[in-house]
């Protein structure tokens, strides 16, 4: 899923997957063991910032199966999916990508897992 999520659209650099609160893969270049709960706290809560590897993002929506947030200082956006088997597909994209465009990128991913 990885490599083809990166050859349609590789402004996604890293990704993850995350499944009962643990990630159960990721990109080598990325590592979110320790934010899982501040991840879905981002959806389920409604935060108004994530902080990952030191850098704060905010978030521009959260639905309870979709996430946006963006680095106001220009490092990223990190994205989030929820498939319906309830895993949730995790992104961070460069920060000329278009974060919307990216997040059908990823639903596409969730809906091949279903």
């Amino acid at each position: 899923m990885w490599n083809h999520l990166y050859s349609c659209n590789p402004k996604i650099q890293a990704f993850a997957v995350i499944e009962n609160k643990a990630v159960i893969w990721q990109t080598e270049n990325w590592n979110l063991v320790k934010s899982v709960d501040h991840l879905l706290e981002a959806v389920f809560l409604s935060s108004d910032t994530i902080e990952l590897s030191k850098v704060r993002y905010k978030v521009t929506k959260a639905t309870g199966d979709t996430l946006i947030a963006s680095s106001p200082d220009g490092n990223g956006h990190i994205l989030m999916v929820r498939t319906k088997k309830g895993i949730w597909l995790v992104a961070w994209a460069t920060s000329d990508s278009i974060p919307d465009l990216t997040l059908i990128d990823l639903r596409y991913a969730a809906a091949k897992m279903a």
